[in-house]
């Protein structure tokens, strides 16, 4: 019979710990990726809370742009176009096809 292993991050308390240490400033995002200047743009300059624990913060690709826990976790400065609807920046987020929006 299979036996399910726990990640780290599964095991007794490890799940406030990652609250804890969440991933919530450049200087922290800065260990797990390489920021964009865009990235860094908008995370300075929008009015949004963001962040995310150590542990989904690790499954980001460093350099990958396209990543899409990346694009989940990182504001963007789509996110302040009047013109995205939470609808339709959800379908630009994802990599769908929005018309009027390249």
């Amino acid at each position: 019979m299979y036996e399910l292993k726990m990640e780290s991050w599964q095991e007794v308390g490890q799940w406030q710990e990652q609250i804890k240490n969440q991933v919530n400033s450049l200087e922290k995002l800065n260990q797990y990726i390489d920021i964009t200047p865009d990235e860094e743009k908008a995370i300075k300059t929008l009015n949004m809370r963001w962040g995310t624990t150590p542990y989904y913060a690790s499954l980001m690709d460093k350099n990958y742009l396209d990543c899409p826990i990346r694009k989940m976790v990182i504001p963007s400065m789509k996110e302040s176009d009047l013109g995205y609807t939470p609808y339709r920046y959800q379908r630009w987020k994802s990599g769908r096809s929005v018309k009027g929006h390249q």
